[in-house]
C-alpha cells in the first residue's frame, strides 16, 4: 500500500483547511497514494494556536465538511485520515476520521489530554467503550453517521492503528493496537 503524510499549516479557517485537504488528496490520488495522513486538527485547528478556545469551532461547517470528504474519498478512490474538532452530546473531543471509499467513516477520539487539551476536550468515559471488537464498539456512543472506535481498523488487507500526537508517550495505548492485531 502507497501511504502518504501531509503536513501543511492549518488555521481556524475550515473552508481554508477543507480546501488544502481536497487539493492534496487529488494529488494523492494523481500518485496512486491509496492512503493519506493529516494532521491533527487538520480541518478545524487547534486551539488555543488557532482559535481561542474549541467552543470556536462552526461544528455545522466541520460536519458540511466531513459529509463533502466522505464523498470525495467516494468519487477519488483514496482512503484518509483527517484530525478535527468534534462535538457529540454536548462534549467536545479531539478526533481522527478516517474516510474510505464506499464507507462508513471510522473515528478515534484522543484520550491522552494534556495542558491545552484538557481545557478544550472532552476524554470518553473508557469503562463504558468495549474496544475487544473494534467494528462493533461503541454503538451507544457514536454519531449515526460514523463509528468511534479503539482506532485499529482494516483496510485492503492492512491492519491500521490511529493514535493522536502525544499520545505516543503512554505504551498502554500501543498495547491496545498490538493486542488487536490478530
Amino acid at each position: 500500500m502507497k501511504i502518504a503524510a501531509y503536513q501543511f499549516a492549518e488555521t481556524s479557517n475550515i473552508d481554508n483547511n477543507y480546501e488544502t485537504i481536497v487539493k492534496a488528496v487529488n494529488v494523492a490520488k494523481e500518485r496512486s497514494i491509496e492512503l493519506a495522513v493529516f494532521p491533527e486538527c487538520a480541518l478545524t485547528g487547534y486551539p488555543p494556536r488557532d482559535m481561542a478556545s474549541s467552543c470556536d469551532v462552526n461544528f455545522a461547517k466541520m460536519e458540511e465538511c466531513c459529509d463533502k470528504l466522505q464523498s470525495l474519498s467516494d468519487e477519488t478512490g483514496v482512503a484518509f485520515i483527517i484530525g478535527t474538532i468534534a462535538k457529540e452530546n454536548d462534549k467536545i473531543y479531539n478526533r481522527a476520521i478516517f474516510f474510505a471509499p464506499k464507507s462508513k467513516p471510522v473515528t478515534y477520539d484522543k484520550r491522552a489530554l494534556w495542558g491545552w487539551d484538557k481545557d478544550n476536550f472532552s476524554c470518553r468515559n473508557e469503562s463504558s467503550v468495549n474496544y475487544t471488537n473494534h467494528v462493533e464498539s461503541c454503538r451507544n456512543l457514536q454519531s449515526p453517521k460514523e463509528m468511534v472506535t479503539s482506532g485499529v481498523l482494516d483496510y485492503k488487507g492492512f491492519r491500521i492503528g490511529i493514535r493522536i500526537c502525544f499520545e505516543i508517550r503512554f505504551p498502554e495505548y500501543f498495547r491496545e493496537l498490538y493486542r488487536e492485531k490478530n
